[in-house]
C-alpha cells in the first residue's frame, strides 16, 4: 500500500513523522520512503537534508526525483533553476519503486496547497499530484498554540479535494501540557480521523528509531 505524508506546512516535522511511521510499517513488511520534490541544498554538507535524513536513519536511498538548491517552493525552485518537470514521469517512477515494497511512504514538500509546477498563469498544486496517485494521506499536525486552526483547515481542504485521510500524527506532543492535551482532543473531535497517534519531542535519534506508534480510534 502507498501513502502520501503531508501536513500543515513546512517545519511541522513531516520527516520525523514519516520516519516513525516507516518504523511502524516495518513490522508488517518491507518499507521504503521517497521524497519526489526536495528543495534547499545544505551548503555546508552539500546534501539535501530530508534525503540525507532517510539515508542516515532508515538506510533508504533512491536517486533524487527533483532536487534543487533554492530553499523555496518547488515551482519557484524549478523556475530559478530554469527547469521543467513532467509530473506523469514522476508518478510512473514512484509506482515502479513502490511495486518492490509492501509499503511506500511518499513525503510531500510543505502542505497540500504548495505549487509544484507553474506554467504561465496555471499552477499544479500538491493535492492534484496526490489525487493522480490515487492514494490515501497521513496528515502531520502540531500541538502548540494555533494548531487547532491549522489542523482543521488542512483536513477540510484535503476532504474538499477528495483525498482520503488514512490517519493523523500529532508531532512534538507534550503530554504534560494541558493545552496540548486539549488541542489533540479538540482536533480529533473536529477532524474525525479514522485513527490518530502522538509523537513526542525526541532528544536523540535512538529515541526516535525505537519509538512505537500507539494508534487510537474515535
Amino acid at each position: 500500500m502507498n501513502y502520501f505524508v503531508t501536513g500543515i506546512g513546512t517545519d511541522v516535522g513531516k520527516t520525523v513523522a514519516t520516519t516513525v511511521l516507516a518504523k511502524w510499517y516495518e513490522r508488517q513488511g518491507t518499507v521504503t520512503v521517497v521524497k519526489p520534490f526536495q528543495t534547499g541544498l545544505d551548503e555546508t554538507t552539500k546534501r539535501y537534508p530530508d534525503l540525507a535524513w532517510f539515508e542516515d536513519y532508515l538506510h533508504i536511498k533512491h536517486e533524487p526525483f527533483i532536487a534543487l538548491p533554492p530553499a523555496c517552493s518547488p515551482h519557484l525552485a524549478l523556475k530559478e533553476s530554469e527547469m521543467d518537470v513532467d509530473l506523469a514521469d514522476i508518478q510512473t517512477r514512484i509506482e515502479q519503486i513502490a511495486s518492490r515494497y509492501d509499503t511506500t511512504l511518499i513525503e510531500g514538500a510543505g502542505g497540500l496547497a504548495v505549487p509544484l509546477v507553474q506554467r504561465g498563469a496555471n499552477y499544479v498544486l500538491t493535492d492534484a499530484f496526490v489525487k493522480a496517485l490515487q492514494i490515501p494521506i497521513y496528515l502531520v499536525f502540531g500541538t502548540k498554540l494555533g494548531s487547532i486552526h491549522d489542523a482543521v483547515t488542512t483536513a477540510s481542504y484535503a476532504v474538499s479535494q477528495g483525498l482520503p485521510i488514512e490517519g493523523v500524527l500529532f508531532n512534538r506532543y507534550d503530554a504534560s501540557s494541558k493545552m496540548e492535551r486539549d488541542n489533540v482532543e479538540t482536533i480529533t473531535h473536529l477532524v474525525q480521523p479514522k485513527k490518530w497517534a502522538t509523537i513526542p519531542h525526541f532528544t536523540t535519534s535512538v529515541e526516535m528509531l525505537q519509538y512505537e506508534l500507539q494508534w487510537e480510534e474515535l
